[in-house]
């Protein structure tokens, strides 16, 4: 068991370039291939720490409904709201999760509006 734990040690210790290396030295001497695919629903994702800005950048057909949508989520009055998609493009939200965003971005979409995310 020694001999194993400094084993990992060492391959602890490569580089991403030197642990490839590896991989493919392996392969070609004991002839197996070691192209496995990750189930990504059994391995946790990576986590995102960037932050998104949600920009308003058509209103599409139902101008009405993305009215109602940009007073529910700035909290603005009727007439601010109508003057805030009048004057597109615009941000809606500034360094917001990426989970939020994609909410905000579907439920714009859903509405024939076109949001992108920066």
């Amino acid at each position: 068991m020694n001999k194993i734990t400094e084993i990992f040690n060492l391959i602890m210790c490569l580089k991403v370039s030197e642990l490839i290396n590896l991989i493919k030295l392996l392969e070609q001497t004991w002839n197996i291939n070691t192209n496995i695919r990750a189930d990504k629903e059994r391995h946790t994702p990576t986590i995102n720490n960037k932050k998104y800005d949600v920009k308003l950048v058509k209103i599409g057909k139902n101008k009405i409904n993305v009215i109602k949508e940009i007073k529910t989520l700035l909290n603005l009055g009727l007439k601010e709201s109508r003057d805030f998609v009048e004057t597109l493009p615009k941000i809606i939200k500034e360094q917001i999760e990426k989970e939020e965003a994609d909410v905000i971005k579907k439920k714009f979409e859903s509405l024939d509006a076109t949001i992108e995310l920066i």
